[in-house]
């Protein structure tokens, strides 16, 4: 069932990298035409904020059909082949390496709540570079991450007294929000708006 998943993601991710890369390189300006391949990210927010969500659907859609796709290798998601007699100490071990929650639900929740801010972050940058009057659209995508900031600060509290606690979800997510959120919170006291 993950491999279907998988697959499924993967494929959105395929069809919105498509419509970026062909819209990208239809809408761009006549001096970027020359460059080859690149031209859709040279001309990334001159269709905006169409070309940022569709290149952020892209990301999130192969991203996750991957994960899915790899993730169901081990036994179908449940970390044991069926092979494996379950008295074994391979699959004790595997079980033990299961209980302790590596990759728990709290910190999993955490660590993909970090991974949208940045996602949001990144749309909202993409507008303010834009040529043109994006700012309803840049305001939407900021206010979006105000929004996971706050969340993420509910699910680290969660996070940290989950037990057993998610380790690696756990750091990447915290290293992922802090970082987010120590850019948000720049871009909010010293940015200045660029002008048209």
């Amino acid at each position: 069932m993950r491999r279907v998943f998988g697959a499924i993601f993967f494929l959105v991710g395929a069809y919105c990298l498509y419509q970026f890369a062909t819209w990208g390189a239809l809408l761009a300006p006549a001096e970027l035409k020359g460059l080859g391949r690149e031209v859709p990210f040279h001309a990334l927010g001159h269709n905006y904020p169409w070309d940022a969500v569709m290149l952020a659907a892209a990301a999130w859609g192969l991203g996750l059909g991957l994960y899915f796709i790899v993730s169901s290798g081990a036994g179908g998601g449940g970390g044991v082949p069926s092979h494996v007699p379950a008295s074994s100490r391979w699959a004790q071990r595997m079980a033990t390496q299961q209980a302790e929650g590596s990759w728990s639900p709290m910190a999993s929740t955490f660590l993909l709540n970090a991974l949208l801010l940045i996602t949001a972050l990144f749309a909202a940058y993409v507008g303010t570079r834009a040529p043109g009057d994006h700012g309803r659209h840049v305001a939407i995508f900021a206010l979006v991450a105000g929004l996971h900031t706050a969340v993420g600060l509910i699910l680290l509290v969660l996070s940290l007294f989950e037990k057993p606690k998610g380790a690696i979800a756990l750091v990447l997510g915290g290293a992922v929000y802090a970082s987010g959120t120590a850019v948000a919170v720049l871009v909010f006291l010293w940015g200045q708006p660029t002008q048209p």
